[in-house]
């Protein structure tokens, strides 16, 4: 009996290690760039701050007409088409814009992971601008990551000095 007992917990011990080994196989980590450096800016203004980051950056293909992954970053279109909208990437499983939560908003996973194009299986896509690089700088991806934090608001609030309780980034 401890001879088929040894057998078993060997056999367990193995289909754990495997397990283990394909997990850590199929979970690549998102690389982030690095945006401690930059000053937070409170009571981001997405017409003033965010919207023209977007025209340089994103309306080129994501614009009116031929929108590429259905979505148009125009102004008076692109605020509409990212707050709590589902990302059309079913597999990201997050809408484009989750407010207060930038780790749960797709758009900033897309802007901000480094080794997007590198994760294999990535839910993701590739990273944007497709273009790119050089990709959005880090001023540009602080600010978007400061207007989500702050709740991803549709304009800046003349009441607010700090935005929602927003303490910056480490």
């Amino acid at each position: 009996m401890s001879k088929r007992s040894g057998e078993f917990n060997l056999g367990v011990a193995g289909v754990l290690l495997l397990a283990s080994v394909v997990a850590q196989a199929q979970v690549t980590p998102c690389v982030k760039d690095d945006l401690g450096a930059v000053p937070p800016k409170y009571n981001v203004d997405f017409p003033t701050d965010i919207q023209p980051i977007l025209d340089v950056a994103c309306a080129g293909c994501h614009t009116g007409g031929g929108t590429s992954g259905g979505l148009n970053m125009n102004v008076g279109a692109a605020f509409g088409n990212l707050v709590n909208v589902p990302a059309n990437n079913s597999a990201a499983n997050m809408p484009r814009i989750t407010p207060f939560d930038a780790a749960a908003s797709f758009l900033f996973q897309k802007i901000n992971c480094t080794n997007l194009n590198e994760i294999p299986g990535t839910p993701f896509g590739r990273r944007m601008p497709r273009s790119g690089p050089p990709y959005l700088s880090a001023a540009n991806q602080a600010l978007i990551l400061d207007w989500i934090e702050q709740g991803a608001r549709a304009a800046r609030d003349p009441d607010r000095i700090f935005g929602n309780g927003h303490e910056g980034r480490n």
